[in-house]
């Protein structure tokens, strides 16, 4: 298998990019979703999300671009869902990706298949595999490490925060010349974990996540970033 990229979770329903244009901070019970989730925490798996993910970003906005009507807009996205579901095939094929995931479990085949996800075909290809071997479903996941890690957690520190505290954490990763990623966010690679920090475009929140091969490794990340969001908070 290739590099495995998890890129597909797209809703469309209403249209976000107006929720920002109008500086609104409140969520539409509907909105477009990208959501673009990498087969790893390695810098190469990351810097591949950031790409698809801003990728698929600016060609829904250049799409709705001028879009001021709601109704409009459902119309204009569903006009051309074929064309993007294309774009995101041309994406996978360019990049030779024959495997994708969601987090909702989702699984998506390039490899025979044309990238969708289609539970019964996963559900055949798993057995295939497994009739060709004398090994559990068990067997397959005894070297794959142990992670821990927080959900995603969303702290509200208001509109006027978000990018000082993002900035904070992206300079003092600099300082202790951590391996950082700084495409969408701050993400800090420890080696035994990371620790992610973003700020939201729809409201006055951040977004963080932390891991750790150890719960204890995790709670050391997640209280060395939490002590410098909190000190800009509390500034």
């Amino acid at each position: 298998m290739k590099k495995i990229i998890i890129i597909l979770t797209l809703i469309v329903s209403t249209l976000i990019y107006l929720e920002i244009k109008n500086n609104e901070v409140v969520i539409p019970d509907s909105a477009i979703r990208l959501r673009v989730i990498p087969n790893s925490n390695t810098s190469v798996d990351q810097n591949i999300k950031n790409k698809v993910k801003k990728y698929l970003e600016e060609n829904t906005y250049t799409l709705l671009e001028g879009v001021s009507d709601l109704k409009e807009a459902r119309t204009l996205i569903n006009a051309n869902i074929e064309n993007l579901d294309n774009d995101i095939g041309n994406i996978f094929k360019e990049n030779n990706y024959d495997f994708a995931g969601e987090f909702s479990g989702h699984v998506c085949f390039n490899d025979e298949f044309y990238g969708y996800d289609d539970a019964l075909y996963a559900a055949g290809r798993l057995l295939r595999i497994l009739s060709n071997t004398n090994m559990n479903v068990s067997d397959y996941f005894l070297d794959v490490p142990t992670y821990y890690s927080t959900p995603e957690s969303y702290i509200e520190v208001g509109e006027e925060n978000k990018d000082k505290i993002v900035n904070a954490v992206l300079e003092y990763a600099k300082s202790k010349k951590y391996e950082i990623i700084d495409i969408d966010g701050v993400r800090i690679e420890y080696g035994n974990g990371f620790a992610l920090v973003r700020k939201s475009n729809t409201g006055p929140y951040i977004t963080v996540r932390f891991e750790g091969k150890t719960k204890e490794e995790k709670d050391l990340h997640k209280n060395e970033i939490m002590n410098i969001i909190n000190e800009v908070r509390n500034d």
